[in-house]
């Protein structure tokens, strides 16, 4: 660790710190890339909802009913 930073006239420091940086930031997305992939991989824990639920709506294809229901025919006003 060198004494000082960008203040003290250590450039040398911020120079390690963006790397430490980046490559903390590269070990993370290739880590969670990785078993996020393996994980959709595995049979009942997909990452996404088949596409017809999806469709339908999450909370009416998981849950059963649905959240908003639209009455077009109320007339009344707020």
């Amino acid at each position: 660790m060198l004494d000082g930073g960008w203040l003290d006239g250590n450039s040398l420091q911020v120079a390690i710190q963006l790397a430490d940086l980046m490559s903390t930031s590269l070990w993370s997305f290739v880590f969670s890339y990785i078993t996020l992939f393996l994980w959709n991989k595995t049979a009942l824990l997909r990452l996404r909802v088949d596409p017809e639920i999806e469709l339908r709506g999450l909370d009416e294809g998981e849950v059963g009913i649905s959240s908003y229901e639209m009455n077009l025919s109320s007339t009344s006003k707020f």
